[in-house]
Order: C-alpha cells, then sequence, then structure tokens
C-alpha cells in the first residue's frame, strides 16, 4: 500500500472510530438517525461494491475476483432492501455515492500499483467491513426507527461474515507494500 493510502485508510478507520467515540468529524455516540444510518450504509454498500468492481477490473487473483464477484451480489441485494426498509419506514432515498473520504479511499486504491493491487484491496475491504460491522451493529442496538434496526441486525451476520472472508484471505498472501 502506497504512502497516500496508508493515510487515506488511517483517516477513515479513526473516523469509523468515531462513529462510536467521537472522533474525526463524526458523531460523538453510535449513529441512532435513521437518516444518518440510511446515508452511512448506502455509502458503506457502494464503496463495497465499487472498489469490488475495480477489483474485477485489475485483478488477475482466482479467489480475490470470487471474492469481488460475492461482494458486488451481496452488496447489491443489501442496498435494495435498504432502500425498500428505508421507503416503508419513510426515510426517504439516498443516492448510491461515495462520501468524500470514500472516494479519497477509492482513488488511492485505483492508483494503486498492479503488483500490490489484491493485498491493497483486501484490506480496503477489511477496513470497510469493520466499519459496515460498527455502523449496523451500533444502529440495531440503538436506533430510532425499528424496521430499520431490525434490517441491521439481519444484515450483521453476512458482514460478519464478509469480514471473516477478508481476514482468510489477508492471511494468504503478502501484505501490500508497508512502510
Amino acid at each position: 500500500m502506497n504512502v497516500r493510502t496508508f493515510f487515506t485508510v488511517a483517516a477513515i478507520t479513526l473516523s469509523v472510530g468515531g462513529c462510536v467515540a467521537g472522533g474525526a468529524g463524526m458523531p460523538t455516540a453510535a449513529v441512532t438517525s435513521a437518516d444518518e444510518f440510511v446515508s452511512m450504509a448506502t455509502v458503506s454498500n457502494t464503496f463495497e461494491i465499487e472498489t469490488s468492481r475495480l477489483a474485477l477490473q485489475r485483478s488477475r487473483d482466482r479467489e480475490v475476483r470470487r471474492f469481488a464477484r460475492q461482494m458486488i451480489r451481496d452488496h447489491t441485494a443489501a442496498s435494495a432492501r435498504l432502500q425498500r426498509v428505508a421507503s416503508n419506514a419513510g426515510v426517504p432515498p439516498v443516492s448510491p455515492m461515495l462520501d468524500a473520504a470514500h472516494e479519497r479511499m477509492y482513488d488511492d486504491l485505483e492508483d494503486e500499483p498492479v503488483g500490490t493491487f489484491d493485498s491493497a484491496y483486501i484490506e480496503a475491504q477489511g477496513l470497510a467491513h469493520q466499519e459496515a460491522i460498527t455502523l449496523f451493529s451500533g444502529y440495531a442496538a440503538n436506533g430510532d426507527n425499528p424496521r430499520l434496526q431490525a434490517f441491521a441486525s439481519d444484515t450483521l451476520p453476512t458482514l460478519q461474515r464478509h469480514a471473516e472472508h477478508v481476514n482468510m484471505l489477508a492471511s494468504s498472501r503478502p501484505v501490500a507494500g508497508r512502510m
């Protein structure tokens, strides 16, 4: 992972921690607002889908490509379910776009050299899934909308399986050039 990517990942990691502990411009408590949850979950799904599409373009590793296809399938389905549940709960739809931090992380991944792309992608997916697990578990426990809380709770095991899959992929290959 190049230095720019490392600092972008670190910034996102700090902002994820802020979802529950107050950091980097994020709320000082777990996300409890339905609107905020839907917005952040949409960004999370979009990031995982778009970086996985990038992996399908750039990776030649069969396991990485298989994982990327699974992420696209699962997060596309989760996005559709989220929009349905949000609509039924009276929460306005959110366009599938990245926020500035995730856009920078995507751009850094896009610029990653071919030789380190797979490891950087796996690391980005690991961080993204930890961010999602923090968001979904916090909202499932403390959210203000029972329908969205149920969605968060029901989606959490899939996110945890994804994180386990990322850890297996990470342990089976060298880590991108660390500092």
